[in-house]
């Protein structure tokens, strides 16, 4: 275009020399060009990039690897990689779970009766010593479904026993289940510990497994609505569980109240217990999506924060009054301040975030990602300051304990350890895909939920020796590992006190309460 201007500026200057030819063909070329300039079509937008089709790719090739070891008649390994393709799938694919129903129809023994004579009892292990400092305890033996309480889905709702196992009668500690209400007392469960022990950013003690690793039946809860989010309180060793009709039901020293359950309005689907506040931050799928905001004592609702899309799993940095919440639809973080209860921050760019976690001491965040990142942000500021490859496609969830960040890669059978403050990465091969995690705040000890043995395993972080396992019902369910279907995931969390294990998994309405502390 410059150079037409400067054309254009000759031939002003020459207009008093008659030229007429030569005005005639330069002008000529002058509105040729400009013709051919704006004749130009614009260049086409890039065609948009579909995030998830590298895991279908993934979810494509490990079905058709299924197929060939199935066809082999290798049926075990053939389920792990159709378990690996459903994981992938963006979306439910009927083909897989005909498959995986198949392969475990073929793998299924033909369970024979077992005498009552055979039902052992349990035993208490030998006390395991922890290193470094850390405190000792003496387990908790729960001697598994006996009096186990259904929690109803009505407002008013009231505990009803169902079928329990015969087992050996067990003294009741804490909070009973009357008479009238269920058959037998639940089994005992541990004390407090006199002393409980604040972590600081150090390296994590290595647990020494004990001659013979515990073994223990988790006590489970039939939830009839599904629970959905859950979260501790460690000061009143309470637990509070959300389920997906919008009701909260409250656990006490591991034995479920019998008080009238709290409500919200929408899905519940992440859950945080304020120690400071005595507030529950109930995150829910709704219309408007918000964080409601309850009174944890008398259940009241105190007031409904709006988000600006459906939220997912939640955080809360306490000493700092804010709460982080996920929001999967629109890859990022936002965060609330809990004391005046407005948004102030979003953190952008976390794409397909399946867990999260955070270090109180240093404020900081850790997201585990499905395309096998992990992000580190920072609390205060909510900047985003660091983000690591660990693994491939599958990574599922995180942990943080002791200046170290634990991640699983369910389809990778893959447990993967991050020390802070020496950046080494130590990667574990696992027997059977890891559903969830978390760290024993007192044992440093790493929990996974192990979904082919439908158990509880409690390992040791050095070398992946188990420490101990607890039986949990009767199988987890799955669901695609998915930002916005990671809710209906069977989760964890642990107590500081006697390091209980709670377990929800909301499509199979179940909780289950187990303690492996030694």
């Amino acid at each position: 275009m410059t150079s037409i201007v400067s054309l254009l500026n000759r031939l002003e200057q020459g207009a008093q020399q008659p030229t007429p030819p030569v005005i005639g063909v330069l002008l000529g070329a002058v509105w040729l060009t400009i013709g051919l300039t704006g004749c130009s079509a614009p260049s086409a937008p890039p065609t948009p990039t579909d995030p998830f089709s590298a895991v279908a790719q993934q979810a494509d090739a490990a079905y058709a690897q299924g197929m060939a070891l199935y066809e082999q008649g290798r049926t075990r390994e053939a389920l792990d990689a159709f378990d690996r393709a459903r994981l992938l799938s963006p979306s439910d694919d009927p083909p897989i779970t005909e498959m995986i129903q198949r392969a475990k129809a073929a793998l299924t023994p033909t369970p024979g009766p077992i005498p009552p004579t055979q039902v052992r009892a349990p035993a208490v292990t030998p006390v395991v010593t922890v290193g470094t400092g850390l405190p000792t305890g003496v387990p908790t033996i729960v001697s598994g479904r006996d009096s186990v309480p259904t929690l109803g889905s009505g407002r008013g709702a009231v505990p009803t026993p169902v079928s329990a196992e015969t087992a050996p009668p067990a003294t009741p500690q804490g909070t009973a289940i009357p008479e009238s209400v269920a058959s037998g007392p639940l089994p005992p469960q541990a004390p407090p510990p006199t002393s409980v022990l604040v972590p600081t950013p150090a390296p994590v003690p290595t647990p020494v497994p004990a001659p013979t690793p515990s073994s223990v039946t988790a006590v489970t809860t039939l939830v009839s609505a599904g629970p959905a989010a859950l979260d501790t309180l460690d000061a009143t060793d309470q637990v509070f569980i959300a389920d997906r009709s919008g009701l909260v039901w409250m656990v006490v020293h591991g034995q479920p109240a019998l008080e009238r359950p709290y409500g919200v309005s929408g899905t519940p689907v992440g859950l945080a217990a304020d120690p400071a506040t005595g507030r529950l931050y109930v995150a829910v799928h709704a219309q408007p999506p918000a964080v409601v905001v309850l009174d944890a004592a008398t259940g009241q609702q105190v007031a409904s924060v709006p988000l600006p899309g459906d939220p997912g799993d939640v955080r809360l940095d306490s000493s700092l009054g804010l709460l982080f919440v996920l929001v999967p639809d629109r890859e990022a973080l936002v965060t609330l301040d809990v004391r005046d209860l407005k948004l102030v921050g979003a953190t952008p760019e976390l794409a397909q975030v399946t867990g999260i976690t955070l270090d109180e001491s240093t404020h900081m965040l850790y997201l585990s990602q499905l395309g096998g990142q992990l992000s580190a942000v920072d609390g205060p500021t909510g900047k985003l300051v660091g983000q690591l490859t660990l693994t491939s496609e599958g990574l599922s969830g995180v942990a943080f304990a002791y200046g170290r960040v634990f991640a699983v890669n369910t389809p990778g059978h893959d447990l993967v350890e991050v020390n802070l403050a020496t950046s080494e990465i130590s990667h574990l091969s696992l027997a059977a895909e890891p559903e969830s995690i978390v760290v024993g705040p007192q044992s440093g000890a790493v929990y996974v939920l192990d979904r082919a043995s439908n158990a509880i395993v409690k390992l040791d972080p050095g070398d992946g020796s188990e420490l101990g396992r607890a039986a949990v019902g009767d199988g987890f369910t799955g669901a695609p590992l998915q930002p916005d279907t990671l809710w209906l995931r069977p989760r964890m969390v642990v107590s500081a006190v006697g390091e209980r294990i709670y377990v929800i998994d909301p499509q199979a309405a179940m909780l289950a309460v187990a303690s492996l502390y030694q």
